[in-house]
């Protein structure tokens, strides 16, 4: 047995039974969205405590944004900071591939949405269809399934459940697999099918790396015709699928006992060669917690 075949044997031993301590990382990114002619971009920053319970088959995690900031200080983007603060601690059920299965804490989400929903209506009353906007996130917490989606294929979440754990826990010495995942409402609501690769190494400071390279899969749309409507909305009717591209890089890094150490994430989404979202996500861990 290789030594990088040996600490990933003793890393899986040593979480397979285990609650950890949590681990607090500062989180940062810069999100640009073009809409024709308009362009955005909106910098944030945040603190992330992320705690993990492997203990029996009841596995979970607790997951907590804080003292998340941004640039926009528009309405919108106000209206949204506060929707994140009300889904900002998760409890979360997990499976054997480190997916999320479930929120274990939406009962308490949704009461905390209850009891906001009239200050945001307040608050917020010049955003134009407020009305359609306030319905619209109601949606979502009432629809489990569906507030996971949005919560952890986009967003600062995604960083901390990119489905590599599970990868590591078999004594190989390096890894290339290929896989398919769906972003679900990335944009327009409608689901965008990406093909991934997926390389893990030791790297030379004993960390093991991780890197994830995905592209849009044209082959596994669903429905072609809707998926090309909603750009051609934006774009005109001479939009094809080959004037869209998405490509996507992640990178992270552990320790032999699988604690998150570095992650980052670079993606982009083009529509005729220029940039319609750009997304660059990353965190670095800053210490345990206590």
């Amino acid at each position: 047995m290789t030594l990088f075949a040996h600490i990933l044997k003793e890393a899986k031993e040593t979480i397979k039974n285990s609650e950890s301590q949590g681990s607090v990382y500062d989180v940062f990114g810069t999100t640009q969205t073009r809409n024709g002619i308009t362009f955005i971009e909106n910098t944030f920053s945040a603190t992330v405590s992320y705690q993990e319970n492997l203990i029996g088959t009841a596995k979970s995690v607790k997951y907590k944004v804080k003292d998340l900031n941004q640039s926009c200080t528009g309405l919108i983007f106000q209206f949204a900071q506060y929707f994140n603060d009300i889904t900002s601690s998760l409890e979360l059920a997990i499976n054997e591939g480190y997916e999320v299965e479930s929120i274990l804490n939406l009962p308490e989400i949704s009461q905390k949405w209850l009891s906001e929903k009239k200050v945001l209506a307040e608050k917020f009353k010049s955003i134009p269809n407020l009305d359609e906007l306030l319905d619209n996130y109601e949606k979502n917490i009432a629809n489990e399934a569906k507030l996971r989606n949005s919560i952890f294929y986009i967003g600062i979440a995604q960083l901390f459940f990119p489905r590599i754990k599970h990868l590591l826990q078999f004594p190989i010495d390096s890894k290339k697999f290929l896989r398919k995942r769906i972003l679900h409402g990335f944009y327009f609501g409608i689901k965008i099918p990406i093909k991934e690769e997926l390389v893990i190494q030791k790297n030379s400071s004993n960390l093991i790396t991780a890197n994830i390279y995905g592209n849009l899969d044209i082959e596994s749309i669903e429905n072609k015709k809707e998926f090309l409507s909603a750009f051609r909305m934006l774009y005109g009717e001479g939009v094809e699928m080959e004037d869209i591209t998405f490509q996507s890089k992640e990178k992270y890094e552990l320790s032999h006992e699988l604690e998150y150490k570095t992650g980052k994430i670079d993606q982009y989404f083009e529509v005729k060669g220029v940039h319609f979202k750009k997304d660059i996500i990353e965190y670095k861990h800053i210490h345990d917690e206590r």
